[in-house]
């Protein structure tokens, strides 16, 4: 959350047309606003390991040595037998309230922490009662970006499967470097446009409550609707 707050920065400055630099991506550290954002960091980390405990329950035992041989299979073009959990329902549901919460609550609180000046409690407060107001919005824009992810991640894979067999025609080391540098180039862009998302979730949630931080310039600013 530190740097993702600092990204943030980096966004909001070059949306209101200020100059930015690389180290702007530290400037919680210099804005005094890293130790909250560490904080958040831990509520993810805690939601993480309460979905974690909930899937090795809901999975079986089996499970999750199963899903990882299938994935070390599809990125070795091996055809595997896909697992079946004990719960399958409870792993979806599981699943989505994790990446529900995790996005609705932790990375809207980024901004809120930066640019509202709210302190970490405050913050996660209004967040979660945002991700409940507006449960149908915020649900809609998560299926739109995990369905995007999923294709663009298929879309990246055969592209890096085709550039990592181009490589190894002149070494292996070659293949699995160009492979790389798309994956890293893929996950750069991703992180950004998401968030982006979550900056404009925040602006738009938020505009109207009085916080006068939280809203760009007239002429740039974009609604943000799923």
């Amino acid at each position: 959350p530190v740097l993702l707050g600092g990204l943030m920065h980096v966004i909001r400055e070059a949306e209101n047309g200020r100059p930015t630099r690389a180290r702007d991506l530290f400037a919680p550290l210099r804005l005094h606003k890293a130790l909250p954002l560490a904080l958040l960091g831990m509520i993810q980390i805690a939601l993480a390991l309460i979905c974690g405990s909930l899937l090795v329950w809901a999975t079986g035992a089996d499970y999750w040595p199963q899903y990882q041989e299938m994935v070390r299979g599809a990125i070795t073009g091996r055809i595997t037998t896909v697992p079946t959990a004990e719960q399958p329902a409870l792993v979806a549901l599981a699943q989505l309230l994790f990446y529900y919460f995790s996005t609705a609550v932790v990375l809207v609180s980024v901004p809120q922490i930066m640019f509202s000046g709210l302190g970490l409690s405050d913050a996660v407060k209004r967040s979660f009662g945002a991700s409940l107001w507006n449960l149908g919005a915020y649900l809609f824009a998560t299926m739109l970006v995990m369905l995007g992810a999923v294709i663009a991640g298929l879309m990246v894979s055969i592209a890096a499967l085709v550039v990592a067999m181009l490589g190894a025609a002149v070494t292996p080391m070659l293949g699995h470097l160009l492979a790389w540098l798309l994956f890293a180039a893929y996950g750069t862009v991703f992180l950004v446009v998401m968030c982006g998302t979550c900056y404009y979730a925040w602006s738009d949630v938020f505009a109207e409550d009085g916080d006068a931080a939280a809203t760009p310039a007239p002429a740039q600013h974009d609604r943000f609707e799923a």
